[in-house]
């Protein structure tokens, strides 16, 4: 047995997190309850409080963390601060839809391709899409092997059209990627925002 004064951080914030549900409680309050653990912890705590969710959906809990991988997983409603005001309110979906950018298409190639071949490439594919989406303006992403792209979507549409509209103009042996973006990706508009909002 030891004191709670002789724990480690990592145990310390597991302590208090224990000490929390005693009684079960109807509202929670965690202030960055992963903070000092480490990766395997972290998602055990992750598991802990989605339980309780689920458990019981009269539940209020309110979490704040650094963590937007955390906020994806747990969070039904996030809000963002800054500078000690409420600057932005919206579930996870919301979120990525307004500011996610649509979908991130990944193309890996075999070999080496030029800038030149590869922005002639996102041309090409941009007009082969057609009025449905479009590339939005700047973002993209060129490696030695690899053309990364975002698509916004202006027209209900899925992403099989758009992968069936760029495999038909890479190479055979190309490798496309398509999935939604996350909200870590999406922080990154919201933060432009944010900071935007802030000079006004």
């Amino acid at each position: 047995n030891y004191q709670s004064k002789e724990l480690s951080g990592g145990n310390k914030r597991k302590l208090t997190i224990a000490m929390s549900l005693v009684g079960n409680p109807k509202i929670m309050l965690f202030d960055e309850p992963t903070s000092a653990l480490d990766p395997v912890a972290r998602k055990d705590v992750w598991d802990i409080l989605q339980r309780l969710k689920e458990q019981s959906p009269d539940r209020s809990i309110l979490l704040t963390t650094h963590h937007l991988e955390e906020a994806e997983r747990l969070a039904d409603n996030i809000i963002f601060l800054a500078s000690g005001t409420v600057k932005l309110v919206g579930t996870v979906e919301q979120l990525k839809r307004d500011f996610g950018l649509g979908y991130l298409v990944e193309i890996n190639f075999h070999d080496h391709q030029s800038p030149q071949r590869l922005i002639g490439l996102k041309a090409d594919i941009e007009a082969r899409i057609g009025g449905g989406f479009r590339f939005t303006d700047n973002e993209y992403a060129i490696e030695d092997r690899k053309l990364e792209l975002k698509v916004s979507i202006l027209e209900k549409a899925n992403a099989m059209a758009i992968l069936q509209a760029i495999q038909s103009q890479v190479p055979a042996e190309a490798f496309v990627s398509i999935g939604t973006n996350t909200l870590e990706r999406a922080y990154i508009e919201i933060d432009k925002t944010l900071h935007q909002d802030a000079l006004f």
